[in-house]
């Protein structure tokens, strides 16, 4: 019998400790910030003291990534890669470290993730923005380079 007073006080202090922990979530500022950024239509989320400072810190680091990763942005490390026509082509060490592990995982996939698609890519119009449905001998010929 003790044991089982002891368990429901327990239990009765921790939904007391857990509800007046929710009760002051409930309380907590809150900020949002929704922008488009890499193709995505974006919505951050945070809560606390720091909301504000956090949401803006993330929009941050997504648009600074953006500025190095972009497909379609000509000042990008991506671009100039995508566009070198096979000449060294210096990147920032964030980009380096990014196409690594990218390389990396094609190889332990067995090319399933294939991060050189670009071609394919802009042959659909996804990085053009003329979308069109390229013919399957285009495609083929593109895909033999892989």
């Amino acid at each position: 019998m003790k044991k089982i007073v002891f368990f429901c006080m327990m239990y009765m202090l921790i939904m007391g400790i857990t509800g007046c922990s929710w009760k002051q979530n409930q309380n907590m500022a809150e900020h949002s910030e929704s922008f488009f950024a890499m193709d995505t239509y974006m919505t951050f989320t945070a809560y606390g003291m720091d909301a504000e400072a956090a949401v803006l810190a993330a929009e941050d680091k997504i648009r600074e990534l953006e500025a190095l990763w972009s497909v379609t942005d000509e000042n990008s490390d991506i671009y100039a890669v995508n566009h070198s026509a096979g000449q060294t082509v210096t990147i920032d060490q964030k980009t380096a470290e990014l196409v690594s592990f990218a390389l990396d995982m094609a190889e332990k996939t067995n090319g399933v993730l294939e991060p050189t698609i670009y071609p394919v890519l802009t042959a659909w119009g996804f990085t053009t923005g003329e979308n069109r449905i390229p013919t399957e001998i285009e495609l083929a010929g593109l895909l033999d380079n892989f």
